[in-house]
């Protein structure tokens, strides 16, 4: 299978799953804005805030190891999976003798569904990302439509008909993440694996510990400039406000879906492409693509920006549209951030991923400590582009040590200086904001024209992949 068709099945299979637990979970904004208030809702993203810096600590991001080891195909997928849930077990062991901590926490009330919600969480990436690593993405794809359909049937009952608020809104999340982690345990044949430690193969746990725990600052330090907004904006603001600035993520978790979808596809055929004579050029064409798709898509949501705002968001919320174009921006480099990273991940060089990181955290901190203070969730959305543009700058630079490709900089910054005038208007209430919208959006697509000719092609190449192996 070439490259472009392996990238084409991955893209289908994942866009089927990501498709259905974020845009399934984003066409039910209005329900959660409706039911819950913008102090529930604060207090939901805090927990999950919390989850999300507690996961790489305990489980030391063994699910790395586990998909890049198996990946490369060169070790034995039961040893593997005996590394890595014993570190999860473990890691687990650990996190329930500290648990206690939570209690002296906003969550105290929470502390069961806290320690509930990371297990479920945890157990799904481990899972998932060892399914990847053998192959099994269609699996994941199914996985996740299940855990979107699940969550959307018991959202529907928890905060429609016995109405209990957050707590339902909770539940719903972590029973739908069970019966996802039931399904690929199942339909992945993980069932022979077992929850059986056995004897473990120490230089391999050490080679996979070696990979792995590298990753766990960069994780933290990517927890940091994704969630201290949150915290600082809770400190200076209240839950409130917090909530506003969480519903706002919901239109440019487009951007974060489409992209996430397109980096996790390339990254399982990076590794099979990275080394090779073609590998530059490879990485050219795949960066261009995404380059420009990223820009139409997100000048497309400029322009509709306040019209899904007035859709999704009720009232109480409706003010949140004012941080949606920093944080489709945001979304952009991130994408960027995350595409740069793939390049270190392929070729086991991960140090240079926590300094990058680490100067993003530091630079968001700063940032939101003086802006969020003055301009409340529009100073953190300031606050998250910027940080996030010095990270892709840090990374682009540093990574052509590894590999050099040529970046379209005349095109790119032209669409650049579009979309952010764009950006600037969006963020106004100027007289005929629409009409200069349209009309930047029309530039940027003339400007691309030849761009989309390509990636019409490259999905023609996948397409007749797939046809002929049919």
């Amino acid at each position: 299978m070439s490259g472009y068709q392996k990238l084409g099945k991955d893209i289908w299979f994942m866009s089927i799953g990501n498709i259905g637990s974020k845009i399934l979970a984003f066409l039910f904004v209005p329900l959660y804005t409706s039911v819950l208030t913008t102090q529930e809702y604060g207090i939901s993203d805090l927990i999950s805030t919390t989850i999300t810096l507690c996961t790489p600590l305990f489980t030391l991001v063994i699910c790395e190891s586990m998909l890049q080891f198996a990946l490369r195909k060169t070790c034995n997928c039961s040893d593997i999976w005996k590394v890595g849930i014993r570190v999860w077990l473990l890691g687990l062991l650990a996190m329930l003798v500290l648990s206690p901590l939570l209690l002296w926490t906003p969550l105290k009330q929470y502390f069961a569904l806290v320690i509930l919600y990371y297990i479920v969480s945890s157990l799904y990436q481990l899972l998932s990302n060892f399914a990847r690593g053998l192959d099994q993405v269609k699996v994941c794809s199914w996985a996740g439509l299940l855990l979107s359909g699940v969550m959307i049937v018991l959202n529907i009952v928890f905060l429609l008909i016995v109405k209990i608020g957050l707590l339902g809104y909770l539940l719903a999340q972590m029973i739908a993440t069970v019966c996802a982690c039931i399904y690929i345990w199942v339909a992945a044949d993980m069932v022979q694996y077992g929850f059986r430690i056995g004897p473990i193969d120490p230089k391999l746990q050490r080679d996979m510990l070696r990979y792995s725990i590298p990753l766990i600052p960069n994780s933290i330090s990517l927890w940091i400039a994704n969630s201290s907004d949150r915290l600082i904006l809770t400190y200076f603001c209240g839950a409130s406000e917090t909530g506003i600035y969480s519903v706002a993520h919901r239109i440019p978790i487009i951007v974060a879906v489409f992209s996430g979808i397109f980096n996790s596809a390339w990254r399982l055929s990076a590794v099979d492409e990275f080394g090779t004579k073609s590998s530059q050029k490879k990485y050219e064409e795949i960066f261009s693509a995404m380059t420009i798709l990223l820009i139409l898509l997100t000048s497309f949501l400029l322009l509709v920006n306040k019209l899904l705002a007035g859709i999704l968001f009720s009232k109480g919320f409706y003010v949140a549209w004012k941080c949606v174009p920093l944080l489709l921006f945001a979304a952009v480099f991130a994408a960027y951030v995350e595409f740069f990273g793939t390049i270190y991940v392929t070729a086991y060089q991960t140090k240079y991923l926590f300094y990058s990181t680490l100067l993003g955290a530091v630079s968001n901190i700063v940032l939101n400590l003086f802006l969020i203070p003055a301009y409340a969730a529009f100073g953190a959305a300031i606050a998250a582009a910027a940080s996030y543009m010095l990270v892709w700058l840090s990374r682009m630079l540093h990574s052509r040590t590894i590999i050099k490709f040529a970046i379209k900089w005349k095109r790119d910054v032209i669409c650049y200086v579009i979309l952010f005038l764009q950006l600037l208007v969006a963020c106004s209430q100027i007289q005929y904001e629409l009409v200069f919208s349209t009309v930047a959006l029309l530039l940027l697509l003339g400007i691309s024209y030849r761009e989309i000719g390509g990636i019409i092609s490259i999905i023609t190449k996948s397409v007749q992949g797939k046809q002929g192996k049919g």
